[in-house]
């Protein structure tokens, strides 16, 4: 079964109850859109009576058999199960892959499991894997493209249609310029834009007035450096206004999960490549000099750590969390910053 589909299309294919996928592969490096992939997915299949049983963030040094006997063990109480994992890098490493392989034809046979896997889009060699194949071949893959600068003002232009409001390209191109061509926050925004104003056309003015502002006390970015600069209390400091602020959590999350995302790039790449990553992923100025600094002193086990704690904070936001195992969000938030500025 070998179908590789737009990220649009998926809820479209989920409309179809009578179709069945063991395996769906979400393909990209946009977290908003990939999140929102993943729970299309998951919130189709537990209308269908699935639970969502098992999440995990995996690279080369996972525990890949606990996953594999768990996949295979059947229980009469839980009987259809979501297993949901997100390939660290794109790197599952040798005995990773096997497992992949060894799983993909498991589920091959399954009609009382799924697995959704996130892979990010890093270079060839993971396309043309022979784990990457064996997943293509039996599942649904997702194409998630990247959103580049000059397809942002139109990319807003399609959120707010879902919305039943337009507004000139002016502003279009005002917004994704505000919005320093973040993916997230421009999502926010029309988030906002929604809950103020009706359905039909929005004038340049009240977008101006609504558009979070360039002068607030604190931002996403003064965050992101804080984390860096070691600066435990302005940490605290600029959470708690960003709070007060009503910024969504998950807005702070992709902040972090974006750094941790690219130092992990980094300790994997070469002296004369860091540049590149660096330039390709719009690290510039004080943040790319903290950023590289960090990637010296930092290991795989540190960030996959902090990968994993990330993961099930992005569940706690998105409400897929087991009842009963409530968190403070905003603490969270605040201890995950801390550990990372203080590598503990």
């Amino acid at each position: 079964m070998h179908k590789y589909i737009e990220y649009k299309k998926i809820t479209e294919l989920l409309k179809k109850e009578e179709y069945f996928s063991p395996i769906y592969i979400l393909l990209g490096n946009e977290l908003l859109l990939v999140n929102e992939c993943k729970l299309s997915i998951i919130s189709e299949f537990k209308k269908r009576g699935f639970i969502y049983f098992y999440n995990s963030s995996m690279d080369s040094h996972s525990n890949w058999s606990e996953l594999m006997e768990s996949i295979k063990s059947t229980s009469l109480f839980e009987k259809y199960r979501i297993f949901n994992i997100d390939i660290i890098n794109a790197s599952p490493g040798k005995t990773g892959s096997e497992y992949i392989i060894e799983i993909a034809n498991f589920l091959a046979a399954q009609k009382d499991t799924i697995l959704v896997i996130q892979v990010p889009k890093k270079d060839k060699n993971t396309k043309n894997s022979n784990w990457m194949k064996f997943l293509t071949k039996l599942g649904i893959t997702i194409n998630i493209p990247n959103i580049k600068s000059n397809e942002l003002p139109f990319w807003i232009k399609e959120r707010l249609l879902l919305q039943k409001q337009y507004i000139d390209n002016n502003s279009l191109f005002w917004i994704a310029h505000q919005v320093d061509n973040n993916l997230v926050i421009a999502n926010q925004e029309i988030i906002k834009l929604g809950l103020i104003f009706g359905e039909g056309y929005i004038d340049e003015k009240s977008i101006k007035n609504s558009i979070v502002s360039n002068n607030s006390k604190y931002n996403i970015y003064d965050f992101r450096l804080s984390i860096f600069q070691k600066k435990i209390p302005k940490i605290l400091e600029i959470i708690l206004y960003l709070k007060e602020e009503n910024i969504h959590p998950a807005l702070i999350l992709w902040a972090i999960y974006e750094d941790i995302r690219i130092i992990g790039l980094l300790i994997e790449t070469s002296k004369e490549q860091i540049s590149y990553v660096l330039n390709s992923n719009k690290i510039f100025g004080t943040h790319r000099d903290l950023i590289e600094n960090y990637s010296l002193h930092v290991n795989k086990n540190f960030l996959r750590k902090i990968t994993n704690k990330l993961h099930n904070i992005d569940l706690s936001i998105k409400g897929i969390e087991e009842e009963g195992n409530s968190k403070n969000l905003w603490a969270e938030l605040i201890n995950i910053s801390t550990n990372i500025a203080t590598l503990e």
